[in-house]
This record gives structure tokens, sequence and C-alpha cells, in this order.
């Protein structure tokens, strides 16, 4: 039962995420209502909060979800390739991006419409956001006498 009720919850966060990234990328940011993404999800509006506080923690989720999953795919691609040498990793996963997005034009579309500083700043010291980069460290490093 129990499992059957996390099913359901996580299936209307998963429609609210899919409406949301499907009129964002039709529309711009401040011209969707919390009322047009519930409807499109087909959920009560009291369900869009139990999930987010409001459009922007909503953008700002998604953007870093997409983001990091085209991250994820680049350094699991770069594991395939066998790429050892971490310039040739960072070289292959600005590539990998590009390529990405040449393909996928509206993915960056929606990024690039709806991205927020605060995105950048201080939510991504947040424990929702963190665990999406911690795999960075390992191809960008942080002592400049490695690379």
């Amino acid at each position: 039962m129990r499992n059957k009720v996390l099913m359901n919850k996580n299936e209307k966060r998963r429609r609210i995420e899919e409406a949301a990234l499907r009129l964002f990328a039709k529309e711009d940011f401040n011209r969707i209502s919390i009322d047009q993404i519930v409807q499109d999800a087909h959920v009560a509006k009291g369900t869009f909060y139990l999930y987010f506080h409001d459009k922007v923690q909503l953008i700002n989720h998604l953007i870093v979800k997409k983001s990091s999953s085209i991250i994820d795919e680049a350094l699991m691609k770069a594991k395939e390739e066998q790429i050892d040498d971490k310039i040739e990793e960072l070289i292959f996963l600005v590539d990998y991006v590009i390529e990405f997005f040449k393909a996928n034009p509206s993915s960056i579309k929606m990024i690039q419409k709806n991205l927020s500083w605060s995105v950048i700043g201080g939510k991504l010291g947040d424990d929702e956001y963190q665990k999406h980069f911690e795999k960075l460290p390992a191809v960008f490093p942080t002592d400049r006498g490695t690379l």
C-alpha cells in the first residue's frame, strides 16, 4: 500500500515537471501560471504546492535536473570511451554538451529563457541541488597544478 502511494506521488510530480517543461518551452516563464501547469498536468493546485513553493523553484529544479542529466550522460560516454586524461575528459564533456544542444534546441531554449541567477547563487547550496553537482569535481579539479 505504501509503495503504491509513493508511486502515485512520484507520478504526480513527474506530470507537473513534464507539463511545466512543455509550457515553458512554448511560452515565456512570466506568462505561464501555476493554474496552467496544474491543468496541463491534471493535478490539483494543492498538489503543486506539495512539491514546489512556486514557479521559480520549479523552473530552477527543472534546469538543474536537465543540466545534470546531460552532464551525467556525457560522463558515462567519456567512461565508455575510456578517457583517463582530465583535460581530454573536459573537452569531451564540452563537445558532448554542444552536440546535445545542437540536436535538442528546445532544451537550450528553455534553459536560456528561464535560467535564474538564484540557481547559480544560493540555491546550489541546497541539498536538493547539491547532489546533482557532486560528480563535477572529478572533471574540474580544484588544484590548478593538476592541469
